[in-house]
């Protein structure tokens, strides 16, 4: 049961999520599944009907449609709380309630390329309700002192070694989580 849940959620992150197909598309074929596990009692030919459709969706194509994703909250918390966990091997055990999801360049100020690049999820990262509150809407060197202190949260620790953050890391880190999701979310 669960690798028909894995075979879900991947299909539908690449193909709803991340390529921004249609999710009525998937809608009829996910319907037509349960009819086939319905009826025969038996998921591995689901499970492989699935990762066929996921395949549609090229490593190529969700890896370029990725480094341009602009997150909503939380969605952008799911993604990178996933990959928090692929980084942490799953060592981290952080509770969805107390994360919050900052913007790590943030919207208040004027930066180069604020208005394309302040959604992408290379420009967010993960904190705790708590130094999310004391990062609040401040410059990058004053929240990078919040990073650190986010001692579980492999992600956000990582921001503390920037001495700056521009636009052009926010591009590199965008195709860095790009190539951790085609990990997460492979077939």
């Amino acid at each position: 049961f669960l690798k028909l849940c894995e075979a879900i959620e991947t299909l539908t992150f690449r193909h709803s999520t991340i390529s921004s197909k249609d999710a009525k598309i998937l809608e009829s074929e996910y319907y037509k599944l349960s009819q086939v596990i319905k009826h025969k009692k038996s998921i591995n030919g689901v499970i492989e009907k699935l990762n066929q459709l996921a395949k549609e969706i090229p490593d190529e194509v969700f890896e370029v449609n990725f480094k341009i994703y602009e997150a909503t909250n939380q969605i952008g918390k799911y993604i990178l709380l996933k990959i928090d966990n692929l980084l942490s091997r799953g060592s981290a055990k952080l509770d969805w309630e107390d994360l919050t999801l900052e913007h790590i360049l943030p919207e208040g100020s004027d930066w180069e390329g604020r208005d394309t690049f302040w959604q992408r999820l290379g420009n967010m990262t993960l904190l705790t309700g708590k130094s999310n509150k004391s990062a609040g809407n401040r410059d990058f060197k004053t929240k990078k002192k919040e990073y650190g202190k986010e001692s579980r949260i492999k992600l956000t620790q990582e921001l503390a070694d920037y001495d700056e953050f521009t636009k052009e890391d926010i591009q590199e880190r965008q195709k860095r989580l790009a190539k951790l999701a085609l990990e997460i979310w492979k077939v």
